[in-house]
């Protein structure tokens, strides 16, 4: 057999009192104790590496390794008036060596971790063995399949490897074949919580609300703070219409990890269906404090803004989201319907029609392009748009209204 080594590196600073000690870190992280070690990071790295990637890291490694034994073979040397430490961590599955540094202020600087892992020799080279790693990085998700196909040949009993292929099917659209890779992973160890989250994922897609419930609930009671398990589970339940509890999520994952912007832009989503506008709008803004360029929360602020009839600001984060998304259709349609309000009615369709360039099949865009069209007495094409909409979304509710009344205007009760 060869070792192969796969290194995961994290520059990063991790101290309270200089006698940090390199065993202490490793038991810490192996009762998932994040916020802890995250207390120990310089003001650098606590800018940089938030606790919640500290666990992603810490977690896939377990994935991969198992769950931590013994931390043995602890070498310590001053340097700089800190000191540089490692020692063999003893995993289930591999032996891993931790590296760290720890500088004059008793602060960690540099973190390592190199998981050793026995790998048959059917594979050629470290490079080869490595590929599966990267591909789905490069977009090469088919070769990524094939290279997590390639290693399960190899070691059919590695549960990283079905949890990675259930990743790159689910990029893939190929949902039913990744939900068996995440039960296979399941199934071999039940003690990682990323699983059961990609797998809550992959049933979000599919609209099996339920199951995605059941996922993100069996994540939590393994880690109760993993972050992205409480955010996607407010999620689920917005969607179910439960949205006390999905204000409980959200609130829960943001007291985890504060600067969590999605957990931020997916709070005032339900806030403004709660009616609670000037706090879903705070909440958006805080989510672009922290993450400026998602175009779906300057999408979501102008929303709310409008509603406000703040229709200046409201055009303004519509414009921001397009400048990010230049094809963002849900945006166009959304400026236009300000411009409706602000009575300019040819900017209005100039924006319309945009939405629907980029995207034909856009229900609410051909309501918004029936509602121009009515206002511009072009009652006959309104009443083909409004038909157009709801031929794409016959759950468009509001849509009926406007076809009833354009056929009580032209007195057409045809179809």
């Amino acid at each position: 057999m060869r070792k192969l080594i796969f290194i995961l590196t994290l520059i990063c600073t991790i101290g309270a009192d200089a006698q940090i000690a390199i065993q202490d870190v490793a038991h810490q992280l192996a009762k998932h104790k994040y916020k802890k070690v995250y207390r120990c990071f310089d003001a650098n790295m606590q800018d940089k590496v938030p606790a919640s990637q500290l666990k992603k890291i810490w977690e896939q490694m377990e994935l991969s390794a198992g769950k931590l034994g013994s931390v043995v073979d602890v070498r310590k040397n001053l340097r700089d008036g800190g000191s540089r430490q490692s020692a063999m961590l003893q995993f289930e599955q591999a032996a891993v060596k931790m590296t760290l540094s720890v500088n004059e202020n008793g602060e960690i600087n540099g973190f390592s971790i190199e998981i050793k892992a026995d790998i048959k020799p059917t594979i050629n080279n470290e490079e080869q063995m490595n590929e599966f790693a990267f591909a789905k990085e490069l977009g090469k998700l088919d070769e990524s399949i094939k290279s997590y196909k390639k290693a399960l040949d190899i070691n059919p009993n590695y549960p990283a490897f079905h949890n990675n292929l259930g990743n790159a099917l689910k990029e893939l659209g190929q949902s039913a074949e990744a939900i068996q890779s995440f039960e296979k992973a399941i199934g071999i160890n039940s003690g990682f919580p990323d699983t059961y989250v990609n797998l809550g994922d992959t049933y979000i897609d599919l609209n099996q609300l339920d199951q995605a419930l059941d996922s993100y609930e069996k994540a939590l009671s393994i880690n109760p703070e993993y972050v992205e398990a409480h955010n996607n589970l407010g999620t689920v339940y917005n969607k179910l219409g439960k949205l006390d509890a999905a204000v409980e999520s959200y609130e829960k994952a943001l007291s985890i990890e504060p600067n969590y912007a999605d957990a931020y832009n997916n709070f005032g989503v339900v806030l403004k269906k709660l009616g609670r506008l000037d706090e879903s709008i705070a909440s958006y803004q805080k989510a672009l404090s922290i993450d400026p360029s998602n175009a779906d929360t300057h999408n979501n602020l102008g929303n709310a803004l409008a509603e406000l009839e703040y229709l200046e600001e409201a055009i303004r984060s519509f414009e921001a989201a397009i400048d990010l998304k230049p094809d963002y259709a849900e945006a166009y349609n959304n400026l236009a319907i300000v411009y409706m309000k602000l009575d300019q009615w040819e900017t209005a369709y100039d924006c319309n029609s945009t939405a629907l360039d980029s995207m034909p099949e856009f229900a609410e865009g051909y309501a918004t392009q029936g509602r121009i069209y009515s206002e511009q007495k072009r009652l006959d094409e309104a009443l083909l748009s409004f038909k157009k909409a709801s031929e794409i979304n016959p759950n468009l509710a509001y849509n009926l209204g406007n076809i009833i009344q354009t056929k009580m205007r032209l007195c057409n009760w045809a179809n």
